[in-house]
């Protein structure tokens, strides 16, 4: 379809066209359509020029809905159909029997449960006990009275004795940041005028801001997504100062000392098994192009996420800059040693596969297309196309009743093949054909919308259904997506990045912080701990990774 011609009409255009239409030998029907369609484009172009219209909220206005859940996507269809009353063609009634793809016959897996166990239900008042709480202060009260001691209730000559204490929380706070002023007690000598000053306690540190505090400085900047501005103001209010123009310096010294980190994990996810990546749009305002692409006319800006899995640990790195994802997998990937096969996770787009590789290293990479990026073109025609894409969406969902069932029983990656392919590829092969039937037999417009989403997915089949034939292979990319939930965030808060420099110093901190929680460790205390021990961090990196810098602590503290 052409680009179509933007026609800017004003009020009295509008007024004027519709006029005409009232007074033309125009059907009534018709000329109800036409008015409504001209109201419409009207309206759409001025909320369109008074910035109160984006995509997301047009999708909403035209779609009427903001969820992808299949229940909430049904309902959807199913008023559509229980509106046009449309009865189910033979193209839906009609279940395909023949396999379109080969099954695995020898591989058995009767020792496999085949009914997905129920979920227990929760125990509990749904309050935390003073036992969640382990990075609060403990405070021991003494009692007045004492074990051994007569109890002193009226008339009662029994003996008092130790049993658990009881444990009361209280929550405090004083703004993100809190702060202690010593008066030291000082004294001059009247004769020689030598001032003496009462001792500082060991635990005021010998630095204005500590590690921790830096630590939960990168924390709120970089993963709660407060500006240092907003921090400031927070601060002020609370009436304990903490300037932006303080707080940047902060976050750049314990980006320093992180670095050597950064640069490990950057080079063992390189050797990992499998790695995810996509791309989100990333903000530098005034950006400083990469030598590569100094002749270039690029000017857009990516932040990058890539997820890798490196010996059962999962390490997340954000990249912000000129490069899009598959140039910065191809970098990453440019050095590695491996032998391997690597199995990458990604959507369709060009952008995504690995860019200046050895075409040696190409050959080993076993690309896996996201199988919701695929739902996704069909849930998107739910309106236009209620019987197809309820249809569609149900073979999905059973596929992923499946891939729930193997994590709710923890298979291993062989156990999670052979289950999928005896349960999975059935119905595939039953999607397959129904798809395959719609151009065939001239059922669906190859140009029309579904006809593009049906295209998209016969296309790309071998890669969406990668995980019924590669041991390990993903179903689908939500795990990045997620992850990078944590730079939108910081983009949708801050806006931009001001330099490259800044951009680095962001990506580093949220790297380490998402890896730190992927494994399960807390951020906090890691990164106060990479500045405490800067040296040794520099001098052996590899003993201060996320998951297992606390053993590295264990061993120094005996030692």
């Amino acid at each position: 379809m052409s680009k179509t011609e933007y026609i800017n009409l004003t009020t009295a255009d509008v007024t004027n066209l519709i006029s005409q239409i009232e007074n033309s030998n125009l059907l009534s029907s018709v000329k109800q359509i036409l008015i409504t369609i001209i109201k419409n484009y009207t309206w759409l172009q001025l909320k369109l020029e008074q910035g109160k219209v984006t995509f997301k909220i047009l999708r909403e206005i035209l779609l009427g809905f903001k969820s992808e859940k299949k229940k909430n996507l049904n309902a959807i269809a199913d008023k559509l159909l229980s509106d046009n009353k449309q009865p189910l063609s033979e193209n839906q009634q009609s279940l395909p029997e023949k396999q379109l793809m080969k099954n695995t016959e020898t591989n058995t897996i009767e020792s496999l449960p085949t009914v997905p166990k129920e979920k227990p239900k929760k125990t509990g008042h749904g309050r935390n006990s003073a036992s969640s709480y382990k990075g609060a202060d403990k405070v021991i009260i003494p009692n007045e009275l004492s074990a051994g001691q007569e109890c002193p209730e009226e008339g009662c000559d029994g003996k008092l004795y130790a049993v658990t204490p009881t444990n009361v929380v209280r929550i405090l706070s004083k703004g993100l940041f809190n702060a202690v002023v010593y008066s030291l007690i000082t004294l001059r000598c009247s004769l020689c005028g030598t001032v003496f000053r009462a001792k500082l306690p060991e635990d005021a540190g010998q630095k204005k801001y500590s590690a921790e505090v830096i630590a939960w400085l990168a924390f709120y900047k970089y993963y709660a997504s407060l500006p240092f501005k907003r921090i400031e103001t927070i601060q002020n209010l609370a009436e304990i100062p903490l300037p932006d123009s303080t707080q940047w310096p902060l976050v750049y010294s314990s980006y320093k000392a992180a670095v050597p980190v950064l640069e490990l994990m950057t080079e063992l996810a390189g050797e990992s098994k499998l790695i995810h990546g996509d791309d989100t749009r990333g903000n530098i305002l005034f950006p400083t192009k990469p030598e590569e692409l100094i002749n270039t006319d690029r000017k857009a800006i990516y932040t990058t996420g890539i997820l890798a899995e490196y010996e059962g640990n999962i390490i997340h790195l954000y990249i912000t800059g000129h490069f899009y994802a598959g140039e910065n997998i191809g970098k990453i990937l440019r050095n590695r040693k491996n032998e391997e096969k690597i199995i990458y996770m990604a959507d369709a787009l060009s952008m995504n596969t690995p860019k200046n590789i050895s075409e040696q290293l190409l050959a080993k990479v076993i690309t896996v297309f996201c199988l919701v990026h695929d739902r996704r073109q069909f849930l998107r025609l739910i309106e236009s196309f209620p019987i197809e894409v309820k249809y569609v969406l149900e073979l999905i969902s059973k596929i992923y009743e499946n891939e729930k069932h193997c994590k709710d029983s923890k298979l291993n990656a062989l156990q999670r093949l052979l289950y999928h392919q005896k349960y999975s590829i059935p119905i595939l092969n039953e999607w397959y054909k129904w798809l395959k039937k719609q151009f065939d037999e001239k059922l669906v417009e190859p140009n029309s919308s579904l006809g593009a989403a049906i295209k998209y997915t016969l296309k790309h089949w071998d890669k969406l259904t990668q995980f019924t034939r590669v041991e390990g292979a993903p179903i689908d990319n939500n795990i990045l997506e997620m992850s990078l939930r944590i730079p939108i965030r910081l983009r949708k808060s801050a806006y931009f990045y001001k330099t490259n420099v800044g951009a680095a110093v962001g990506d580093c901190m949220m790297s380490l912080i998402y890896t730190c929680i992927a494994a399960k460790q807390q951020p906090i205390e890691y990164l106060t701990q990479l500045q405490i021990n800067a040296a040794s961090v520099a001098k052996n990196p590899s003993l201060w990774l996320p998951w297992n810098f606390k053993a590295q602590l264990v061993s120094s503290s005996v030692a």
